[in-house]
């Protein structure tokens, strides 16, 4: 799913959209589409962030709340640079979303790995909540 930039029926949503994006500001926060599964040994996050590189990705973590953030800059015209641009529709961008998680994950044990845009994140749940096997003498 693709996220929608602006959601209005307002008959005038697609002017204020110019003005917006002329003096830099957006008319609704941008956001990423994020999926979250639990297995027994740990918590997979997988956040879509097309277009952005390692270096323009930060994960954070505290306490149990991790943050992820990313941000890149409008990338200049090729060649002359009094090009005339036509269409710009890729514009300089900055997304962050929090997660919040319960006590049983560790979150000082992430593994954070991107390809193809995707951002995937495993996170350890702790020793203590892990299912284990009890012998019986």
């Amino acid at each position: 799913m693709i996220p929608t930039l602006y959601r209005s029926h307002d008959p005038f949503a697609a002017i204020t959209r110019e003005f917006d994006r002329w003096f830099g500001q957006e008319s609704e926060p941008v956001t990423y589409p994020v999926d979250v599964t639990e297995t027994k040994e740990e918590v997979v996050l997988e956040a879509e962030l097309p277009g952005f590189t390692r270096d323009q990705i930060e994960v954070t973590s505290e306490g149990n709340t991790l943050r992820i953030s990313a941000e890149r800059s409008a990338k200049k015209a090729e060649g002359d640079e009094k090009a005339t641009a036509h269409l710009r529709e890729r514009r300089s961008l900055k997304v962050s979303r929090s997660f919040r998680f319960p006590n049983y994950v560790d979150t000082s044990k992430i593994n954070a790995h991107l390809e193809h845009g995707v951002l995937t994140l495993r996170i350890a749940k702790r020793d203590e909540v892990k299912p284990r096997k009890i012998e019986v003498n």
